[in-house]
């Protein structure tokens, strides 16, 4: 049990990593907050892995090595271009200062300290991060210790996964639940990868847990830009955890 324990939290990892990755590189390419990227970056993060899984069945076919290879190089790719953009920007700014500042006025100008922008941060979203944090170790500690007992996930969308997993594509198989092959695919796919990869259905929830903690930040950020004060933002943000009750 450990030893699955061990691979689902490896494999969930791996996952959340390169969505990570992914939401970095274009906040660090357009210049976006961290929030607005992940918001923008997770719909996208969506249709990549929906091509990735449908280029594996016509290929090398849908399996633990073939998904686990594609999320080891979905997390790389984008790594590599934030440390390009990088390296890139950090020439500009050293040419541009070059050309600013003069020899004789750099070595007068005394050192300036370097601000603690760890500090800013932590003053600015200690409260939203603590609500997070508190909502994911909940979801994590529910997901891990608890089996889903959701019918419609027993009846409808493991065995989808369950399929495609068997047999190694996205094609249509014969079943007696027509609208599992005759509607698209859309949470499926994400849990076909974290069932897929560590071969269980322990952590199966993942998607929904992320998609939910992503919904509760996009209205907390609404409801300030609103003018909202943080007790109602936080208040409206949490509301969201009572949707799978209605």
């Amino acid at each position: 049990m450990s030893t699955i324990l061990l691979l689902v939290v490896v494999t969930s990892c791996l996952w959340l990593g390169a969505l990570a990755a992914w939401a970095l590189f274009f906040g660090r390419m357009w210049h976006l907050p961290w929030k607005t990227a992940l918001l923008l970056v997770y719909p996208l993060w969506w249709y990549a892995q929906v091509l990735v899984t449908r280029g594996l069945g016509w290929f090398s076919g849908i399996n633990q090595p073939s998904l686990l290879t594609a999320t080891g190089l979905l997390l790389v790719l984008p790594a590599l271009g934030t440390l390009l953009l990088g390296s890139r920007k950090v020439l500009v700014c050293e040419e541009a200062s070059e050309e600013a500042v003069s020899p004789d006025a750099a070595a007068k100008a005394p050192p300036a300290a370097a601000p603690s922008k760890l500090r800013a941060l932590r003053r600015t979203y200690w409260l939203e991060s603590l609500v997070l944090i508190s909502v994911t170790f909940a979801g994590v500690r529910a997901a891990l210790l608890c089996a889903p007992r959701i019918w419609d996930l027993y009846t409808y969308h493991l065995p989808m996964t369950a399929n495609w997993l068997q047999q190694g594509s996205l094609a249509p198989w014969p079943t007696m639940c027509l609208r599992q092959v005759t509607r698209a695919p859309a949470g499926q796919i994400q849990q076909l990868w974290v069932v897929g990869m560590p071969h269980t259905d322990v952590f199966v929830e993942l998607p929904s847990i992320l998609a939910t903690a992503i919904a509760i930040v996009f209205v907390w950020e609404v409801a300030q830009r609103w003018g909202a004060s943080s007790p109602v933002s936080l208040s409206a943000a949490l509301s969201l955890l009572a949707a799978p009750q209605i």
